[in-house]
């Protein structure tokens, strides 16, 4: 099976690739002529290489100024597990053996019933639970 990096320097082509790569080594968003200098080509060629990863939907652009500043499309799943193989990270699944990553509840806290049964007609009714110990 290929990989994600194999599949995107093939679908994607040499510029916009080096693109995306330097888009990730930046902890911030970038314009369209530092992509340039940064890859060594003209600002048009660099231009084209991000038009082709926003229309991939693996990066976005905003203004700012006269420049537009890009940066990664981090909720796209094809580009956070490229992310994930270049920076050696385990993907979520994989690190937590197939649990959710996410609580759950539960959160063990101790609920205190009333005296009442549950299908006492108390004042409070059967879910007195939730309340009991709230004022």
């Amino acid at each position: 099976m290929a990989s994600t990096t194999d599949m995107l320097q093939t679908t994607l082509g040499e510029t916009a690739y080096a693109a995306l790569v330097v888009l990730a080594a930046s902890p911030r968003p970038m314009s369209g002529r530092m992509v340039a200098a940064a890859l060594g080509v003209a600002p048009t060629t660099a231009t084209a290489a991000l038009g082709k990863l926003r229309e991939a939907g693996f990066a976005k652009s905003s203004r700012e100024g006269r420049a537009d500043r890009w940066h990664l499309e981090t909720d796209n799943t094809v580009l956070r597990s490229w992310l994930e193989e270049i920076r050696g990270e385990p993907s979520v699944a994989k690190a937590l053996g197939g649990m959710s990553p996410y609580p759950t509840g539960g959160g063990g806290g101790a609920r205190s019933r009333s005296s009442t049964s549950p299908t006492s007609s108390s004042a409070m009714g059967p879910w007195s639970w939730v309340t009991a110990g709230s004022s």
